[in-house]
């Protein structure tokens, strides 16, 4: 659905019937409760709906302004889930022998594949991040000076360090949800304050895992060195140690023998 430049009440509950609802739905498979902060932010749009439908005054840019920042703080926060799930996935997948999983009927590997979506929907997302935090730096230190502000030192302190993680090399494993305060995240500066298209890769990477395990596991478990060294132990060594004892005793049977019959 288009956003508009102002939200009436009829478009804030057609907005949460096809979108928020379903980001809500599948941060609670994953994470099966709604983080506190959601749920007020979710409790504190609808109240700012109630009082603009009572007053009669149902288009606002305060209002549609507040809306936009709860979808795109769920948006933010669902990423993340779907970010942590496809870890996991990768985690589990590097058990087996990942590389070589094929995907059906075609000569594209999984891991190709992963590889590939990945790094076109981290540095779609990472890039715009940064953008946010360019574009909100600003808002964050107004609020941080604002004696009424419920934001401090501490607050700023861990979104600029989260801004700086943002330019670092951590794996897709490793990767925490940045600290942005929902108060930054409706910024209009071009398509920056929009992240549906980032929250359709990462779920699509999601269901792309999920749906190609089988494939993964059926290429058997991956040897560690540690099995490694014992196939090794148990297949060679062992037998060449306890061989050569044995040796020994065959070629001293052989002298005696020989020495015997004056041979």
């Amino acid at each position: 659905m288009e956003e508009s430049s102002f939200f009436s009440t009829e478009e804030v509950y057609a907005l949460y019937r096809t979108q928020i609802s379903e980001m809500i739905a599948y941060i609670e498979v994953y994470e099966h409760d709604l983080p506190p902060v959601l749920t007020s932010l979710i409790g504190e749009m609808f109240s700012a709906i109630t009082v603009a439908t009572i007053s009669d005054y149902e288009e606002s840019a305060e209002l549609t302004g507040l809306i936009k920042s709860v979808v795109q703080y769920i948006r933010l926060h669902a990423i993340f889930v779907f970010i942590n799930e496809i870890g996991e996935r990768e985690r589990l997948f590097n058990r087996f022998k990942y590389k070589g999983a094929m995907i059906p009927d075609t000569d594209i590997h999984v891991f190709d594949e992963v590889e590939k979506r990945k790094n076109k929907a981290v540095s779609l997302l990472t890039d715009k991040l940064k953008k946010y935090y360019q574009y909100s730096a600003k808002i964050m230190f107004s609020l941080v000076a604002d004696p009424d502000s419920s934001y401090g030192v501490r607050d700023l302190l861990t979104y600029l360090v989260d801004y700086l993680c943002l330019y670092g090399t951590k794996s897709l494993s490793e990767w925490d949800e940045p600290f942005i305060p929902a108060d930054c995240l409706s910024i209009n500066e071009g398509n920056i304050d929009d992240l549906s298209e980032d929250y359709d890769n990462f779920k699509e990477l999601l269901s792309f895992c999920e749906s190609h395990m089988p494939d993964v596991i059926n290429t058997g478990p991956k040897v560690n060195l540690r099995m490694s060294v014992f196939v090794a132990v148990t297949s060679w060594i062992i037998p060449i140690v306890l061989g050569i004892p044995a040796m020994r005793y065959l070629m001293e049977g052989v002298k005696t023998f020989f020495h015997l019959f004056g041979i």
